[in-house]
């Protein structure tokens, strides 16, 4: 498959993705480095979101407190923090995630997440 017909079948044109650590980051190079096209928002602390776009690894940037702006808008949202992080996003936005978007995570235990889950959306 060449490049130009890889970057025709990429379902998410635009992806969010939430926590710009080692993981984060890395899922956002590989993205850009496949898919150049793809339209990668990023969303943490100020400080992360400057360097993330002068280095391309991102298109947008918001922070924090605008995440639900950044999800509204998602095709794909990643969720690249700690457990504790990955329940409060979801508790605190899953309203605003787009219809038909899709939601992931690179957590290490499921378990904890989907208790989480549970928690939310049968309250």
């Amino acid at each position: 498959m060449s490049e130009k017909t890889a970057v025709a079948e990429l379902p998410f044109r635009k992806i969010v993705i939430v926590g710009f650590g080692l993981i984060g980051g890395s899922v956002a190079a590989a993205i850009k480095s496949k898919f150049p096209r793809a339209v990668v928002i990023g969303v943490d602390k100020l400080n992360v979101g400057k360097k993330a776009v002068e280095s391309h690894v991102i298109d947008k940037f918001y922070a924090i407190k605008q995440l639900y702006v950044a999800i509204s808008q998602a095709n794909l949202v990643i969720l690249a923090t700690s457990i504790a992080g990955i329940i409060a996003v979801i508790k605190k936005n899953y309203n605003h995630i787009a219809l038909g978007a899709l939601i992931t995570d690179a957590g290490g235990t499921k378990s904890e997440i989907m208790r989480g889950r549970k928690r939310i959306f049968e309250s």
